[in-house]
C-alpha cells in the first residue's frame, strides 16, 4: 500500500473514532427547540440534554428563511411555530405585520425544506401563527391587530379553510422560554435521538466550511497563502476519459433588471413614455409621473392629470397650458438618446386639444436641432395619434427630444415614443439591432423569458401577466418589479418578437434549412415529388421549403432527419456535422476537424 493511501485511511479512521467518541459522550436523545431571535433572521435550532442549558447548532445559522417578498428588508420570519407529526416537522410563520398571509413549510430533517407557501387569510392581517394538531387535521390559530384570535384548518398542510373568528381563549401556544448564548427566546421543544442533532451539527459545519471558501477572495492570497512554498502541479488530460458535453445546454437568460429591458434590449428611446412612472416602481429614486422628463423655459404650466385618459391602464396624461410661446418638454431618455446621423427614427405620440394648434418636435443636443417636424392637431375632445420621421443632421449621444406648443392654449399628450426604423430583423417596436445581434451570434441554444423574479414578483399580484402583454402598447397594464423599476410596456413587448428573435439567435432558418435540404436531395439523387412522398408534404409545399419561403415545424425536421439520417442541427445550421453519432459531434467540436477527417 502506497503512502498517499496509508494516509488517507488514517484520515478516515481518525474522523470515525471522532464521531464514535461524539457519540459516545451523549445520551440517546436530547431536547431540540426551534426558534427565531429576530424577524431578520431564520429559524435557528438548539439542543440540551436536560431542558435546562442549551447549546446553539451554527453561529445563528439559518435553517430555513423566509422567501416571501421582494429582496432585503420585506424577507422577515414573525414568531416560527413548529410542529413535528409523524416524523415531519411543519413549520408556519408570520410574513409580516400588515400581510393577510402567513408561511409554510415541512421538512423530514430540519435542513432539506420543501417550497414555501403563502395561504391568504380573509383578515385585515396574520399575527403570531401557531400550529397543531386537532384529530387529522392541522390547526394554525393567529391573531389580528385588533387583539381577535381567527382558526384555519387543513388536512393536507396545503388547503387550508376560511379564517373562523374564535374565543380568545382557545389561543394557546406550547413554547417555551429558554436561554441560549444568554438570550431569552419563546422556542417549540421536541425530543429527538443524537444522532439526529448530530448530523445538523456535520450539516452546519460543512455548510460553514463551503460558505467561506466561495468568499476566498484573491486580494487575501497574500495571508492566506504566507506559509506556503512553491508548488509545482503537473496536469495530463486523458482524452479517453473525456465525456462529451451537449451543446444543448448552452442558452441564455433574460430578466429585466439592469436596464436590460427598457433602455437595453428594447430599443424604445423615451423614457417614461406614458408617464405612468410612480414611486412604488422606485422608492429609492424616488420615481414619479413627471420622472425623466422636465420643462424648460417659460410661459407653460406643466401639470399631470388623470381626467380623460388615454385608456384605463394609462391613466396619466401630462397637460400643458401655455400663455406664452417658447417654453419646451423636454425627455432626455436613458442617460441621453443616442441616434446616428441619416438615419430614420419613428415618432409617435397622441394629443388632445380643445382648439387646433401647432406643436414643434425636435431632436437636440445642447443648442443644435438634429431634426424637426411640426405637428397640426385638429380640434377634439377624443385622442389622436400624431406621428413623424425623424431623420438626425448629425449623430448624437446625449441628444433629447423637445415638445414645444407654438401657440397659446392648453393641449393633453401622451405616450410619446421615438423608435428607430433600424432594429433586429427591421421589425417595427422591435430590438436594438446591435445587441439582439451580438445574442444571436452567441447561436444559444434556447431563451429563457421572462426570467426568476419577475416571474414570482413581489407576492400573487405583481407577478408576470401573460395576458397584460398583448394588445396595443398604451393598453397594456404596467406594474413595478423588484428591481425597482416599471418593466411593463417594454418587457411584455419583448416576447411578442420572440418568435423572430429566437430565429435569429438561431441564425436564418429558412435559409440554411432551404440549402441544405436541397443539397441532401440532389446527394441522394431523388426528385422533389419522391421526398415529398417520403417525408408526408406536399411537393409545392417542399418547393417552398428548398426557396426559403417557409419555415419548418419539428415534426418536419425530425421527418426528414430520419429520412437522411442526419441531425436536426445540421439542418438547422446549428451543426455542420450530419452524423447522429455524439461521439463523432463531439470528437468534432473538441478537435475542430471536419466530420469526414474524424470517420477516417
Amino acid at each position: 500500500m502506497n503512502s498517499m493511501k496509508k494516509q488517507t485511511l488514517c484520515v478516515l479512521a481518525a474522523i470515525i473514532c471522532a464521531a464514535q467518541q461524539a457519540n459516545a459522550n451523549h445520551p440517546d436523545s436530547v431536547y431540540i427547540a426551534t426558534y427565531a431571535n429576530s424577524p431578520k433572521a431564520g429559524l435557528h435550532v438548539a439542543y440540551s440534554s436536560d431542558n435546562s442549558r442549551w447549546i446553539g447548532i451554527g453561529d445563528n445559522y439559518d435553517f430555513v428563511k423566509s422567501d416571501f417578498g421582494a429582496w432585503g428588508s420585506q424577507k422577515q420570519m414573525f414568531a416560527p411555530s413548529v410542529l413535528k407529526h409523524d416524523g415531519v416537522w411543519y413549520a408556519v410563520w408570520g410574513v409580516n405585520t400588515d400581510k393577510r398571509q402567513f408561511a409554510t413549510t415541512k421538512s423530514s430533517d430540519l435542513w432539506l425544506w420543501k417550497p414555501q407557501d403563502y395561504p391568504y387569510m380573509d383578515v385585515p392581517e396574520v399575527l403570531e401563527p401557531v400550529l397543531s394538531r386537532e384529530g387529522d387535521e392541522f390547526v394554525v390559530m393567529f391573531k389580528t391587530a385588533d387583539g381577535s384570535v381567527y382558526k384555519t384548518v387543513s388536512r393536507d398542510f396545503s388547503h387550508w379553510s376560511k379564517a373562523v373568528k374564535v374565543d380568545n381563549s382557545d389561543y394557546f401556544s406550547q413554547k417555551q422560554s429558554i436561554s441560549v448564548g444568554g438570550a431569552r427566546v419563546e422556542a417549540d421543544v421536541n425530543r429527538v435521538p443524537w444522532q439526529f442533532v448530530n448530523d445538523l451539527i456535520i450539516n452546519v459545519d460543512a455548510a460553514s466550511q463551503r460558505y467561506a471558501r466561495e468568499c476566498e477572495r484573491m486580494t487575501d492570497d497574500a495571508s492566506r497563502f504566507a506559509k506556503v512554498s512553491e508548488i509545482k502541479a503537473f496536469l495530463k488530460p486523458d482524452a479517453n476519459n473525456s465525456k462529451a458535453i451537449s451543446n444543448n445546454l448552452i442558452g441564455i437568460f433574460f430578466e429585466d433588471i439592469n436596464y436590460a429591458a427598457d433602455g437595453g434590449l428594447y430599443a424604445e428611446l423615451i423614457q417614461n413614455r406614458d408617464f405612468e412612472y410612480s414611486e412604488g416602481d422606485n422608492r429609492r429614486e424616488k420615481w414619479n409621473a413627471k420622472t425623466s422628463w422636465t420643462l424648460e423655459g417659460d410661459g407653460t404650466e406643466w401639470s399631470i392629470v388623470t381626467d380623460n385618459p388615454l385608456h384605463a391602464n394609462n391613466s396619466h396624461s401630462s397637460l400643458l397650458k401655455t400663455d406664452k410661446v417658447g417654453a419646451r418638454l423636454v425627455n432626455g431618455g436613458f442617460d441621453g438618446i443616442v441616434v446616428k446621423k441619416g438615419e430614420k427614427y419613428d415618432l409617435s405620440l397622441f394629443f388632445r386639444s380643445k382648439d387646433a394648434q401647432k406643436v414643434r418636435i425636435s431632436l437636440r443636443e445642447g443648442d443644435k436641432t438634429l431634426a424637426s417636424t411640426v405637428v397640426s392637431l385638429k380640434s377634439g375632445a377624443l385622442w389622436k395619434q400624431y406621428g413623424a420621421v425623424l431623420v438626425p443632421s448629425a449623430s448624437a449621444e446625449k441628444a433629447v427630444l423637445a415638445i414645444e406648443p407654438m401657440q397659446k392654449g392648453e393641449l393633453q399628450l401622451d405616450f410619446v415614443s421615438l423608435f428607430p426604423q433600424k432594429t433586429f430583423k427591421n421589425r417595427k417596436n422591435g430590438m436594438r439591432a446591435d445587441i439582439a445581434q451580438i445574442l444571436a451570434d452567441m447561436k444559444p441554444r434556447f431563451v429563457r423569458f421572462p426570467g426568476g423574479c419577475a416571474s414570482h414578483g413581489n407576492g400573487i399580484e405583481n407577478i408576470y401577466h401573460w395576458k397584460h402583454s398583448v394588445g396595443k402598447l398604451w393598453e397594456r397594464k404596467g406594474d413595478f418589479n423588484i428591481w425597482n423599476y416599471q418593466n411593463a410596456k417594454c418587457t411584455k413587448n419583448v416576447h411578442s418578437n420572440y418568435t423572430s428573435i429566437i430565429g435569429g439567435l438561431y441564425m436564418d432558418i429558412r435559409k440554411v434549412f432551404g440549402e441544405r435540404l436541397l443539397n441532401l436531395r440532389e446527394e441522394r439523387g431523388e426528385t422533389q415529388d419522391q421526398l415529398a412522398k417520403a417525408v408526408g408534404i406536399t411537393r409545392q409545399s417542399l418547393s417552398r421549403y428548398e426557396t426559403n419561403e417557409r419555415t419548418p415545424n419539428i415534426e418536419l425536421i425530425y421527418n426528414i432527419a430520419k429520412h437522411y439520417e442526419v441531425s436536426a442541427d445540421y439542418l438547422l445550421g446549428l451543426s455542420d456535422v450530419k452524423s447522429l453519432d455524439n461521439r463523432v459531434q463531439a470528437a468534432c467540436e473538441v478537435t475542430g476537424l471536419s466530420e469526414k477527417a474524424i470517420l477516417n
